[in-house]
């Protein structure tokens, strides 16, 4: 497997979390004339960088599992294909109900609702060798 070296956030391990989960409120103009708006009182996100080696898992697919290793990588090849004779709003429509039905028989879920679409765009994808 190919390996590179990167440096990336993740949530530090703090003491709060363990009693809570971590948030940040945005309060309106109006709320914060009545908030205690301090950084502490906001915000119990906080981050640190880390040392992380990264691996192409191409090929080692099935190796990953939800269960054991949070993720676990799918293939969906959308039942629309006829995105030239669409409009742009019938797509994401059609995308939107695609990956709900995939999601309810992969995951046997009783109940999936796609709020937020990115419709593929037609450009051709170029990829390079390695990461």
């Amino acid at each position: 497997m190919t390996e590179v070296s990167s440096t990336l956030e993740f949530l530090q391990n703090i003491d709060l979390c363990k009693t809570q989960r971590p948030y940040v409120f945005t309060p309106s103009q109006n709320d914060e004339k009545l908030l205690d708006t301090t950084e502490e009182n906001l915000n119990t996100i906080r981050l640190a960088f880390e040392e992380v080696n990264l691996r192409d898992i191409r090929g080692y697919q099935d190796e990953f599992c939800l269960q054991k290793a949070g993720f676990e990588v799918v293939e969906n090849k959308p039942l629309h294909d006829d995105l030239d004779t669409v409009t742009k709003e019938e797509t994401r429509y059609a995308y939107a109900k695609d990956t709900e039905k995939f999601w309810m028989n992969h995951l046997n879920a009783d109940y999936v609702f796609c709020y937020n679409v990115k419709a593929p765009s037609r450009v051709e994808e170029t990829r390079t060798s390695g990461l």
